[in-house]
C-alpha cells in the first residue's frame, strides 16, 4: 500500500512538472512580447530604483564622506608640501578649522622649513589671545618660530600630546598635530582675514614657490619631501625667508 501511494505521488509530481513546463513554453512568447512592448517602462523603473538607492546612499554621512574623499582628496600637495582643503589659512602660516570653536594648528610649510620639531610651546588653557599675536612656538635645534593666532578669543583646549610627541606636527599637521582650540570673540570679523579655497591654494603656491626660489639653484630641480626640505635651507636662505613666516625668533 505504501509503495502504491509512493508511485501515485511520484506520478503526480511528474505530471505537474510537465504541465508547468508546457505552460511556461506556451506563455514564453507572450512574456517576450511584453518585454519588447514595455521595455522603456521596465528600463525606466529599473533606473528609478537605482537612482533612489544611489540618492539614499549619498544622504548617509559616511558614504558621502567616502565618495568626496575619493573624488576630491582632503589633503593635497604642491612641490612636496601638503595643504588641506577644509581649513582656513592665516598669512602667519597657522590654520583654523571652524566649528562651534576654532581648532588651530601650523601648516605644512612651517614644518617643511623648520624641520623635525623638537619642542612645542603651547598656549595656556584659559588664557586670552589676540588675533595676530603669538599663540604657540615650534623649535628645531637653534631655529624657532612663533606663530600667530588666527582669531581672538579664549583658549579652551590644548594638545598636550605634543609635549611627548612633537613629531605629530610633522607627521600629521592638519589632524593629530593640532595645537589649540579657541572660543572666538568675534569670529565673523576674524574670518574675513582668513583665506579659504582657491585664494588659500593660490597664496600657498606662491609661498612655496618663493621658498624654492631662495634655495641654491643647483638644488631646485628635485622636489623634496617636507621631512628633508629644511636641510636645503642654509643660514642665508633662512634669513631671506624670515619675513614671509610669522614672527620667527631665535634664528
Amino acid at each position: 500500500m505504501n509503495a502504491e501511494a509512493h508511485t501515485r505521488s511520484t506520478t503526480r509530481e511528474c505530471v505537474l512538472l510537465i504541465v508547468g513546463a508546457i505552460l511556461f513554453l506556451a506563455c514564453l512568447p507572450f512574456l517576450l512580447l511584453a518585454l519588447i512592448l514595455f521595455r522603456p517602462f521596465i528600463v525606466g523603473a529599473g533606473a528609478g530604483v537605482i537612482l533612489v538607492i544611489a540618492l539614499y546612499t549619498l544622504i548617509q554621512p559616511d558614504a558621502r564622506a567616502r565618495l568626496c574623499a575619493e573624488i576630491m582628496p582632503r589633503i593635497k600637495s604642491y612641490r612636496g608640501i601638503r595643504f588641506a582643503r577644509d581649513v582656513a589659512i592665516d598669512r602667519g602660516h597657522s590654520w583654523a578649522s571652524v566649528d562651534d570653536d576654532v581648532t588651530v594648528g601650523a601648516d605644512d610649510f612651517v614644518q617643511a622649513i623648520l624641520g623635525p620639531v623638537d619642542t612645542v610651546r603651547l598656549p595656556i588653557k584659559g588664557g586670552h589671545v589676540e588675533r595676530g599675536r603669538p599663540l604657540f612656538g615650534l623649535v628645531h635645534g637653534d631655529r624657532s618660530l612663533e606663530l600667530p593666532s588666527p582669531v581672538s578669543g579664549t583658549v579652551v583646549g590644548v594638545n598636550t600630546e605634543l609635549f611627548e610627541h612633537p613629531e605629530l606636527i610633522n607627521q600629521s599637521p592638519f589632524d593629530d598635530g593640532w595645537i589649540a582650540i579657541i572660543h572666538a570673540d568675534h569670529l565673523q570679523d576674524d574670518r574675513r582675514d582668513l583665506m579659504v579655497g582657491k585664494e588659500a591654494r593660490r597664496w600657498m603656491h606662491e609661498q612655496i614657490d618663493s621658498l624654492i626660489g631662495v634655495l641654491p639653484s643647483s638644488e631646485t630641480a628635485t622636489e623634496e619631501s617636507p621631512e628633508r626640505l629644511y636641510r636645503r635651507i642654509d643660514p642665508a636662505a633662512w634669513e631671506a625667508m624670515r619675513e614671509s613666516v610669522a614672527h620667527p625668533s631665535g634664528a
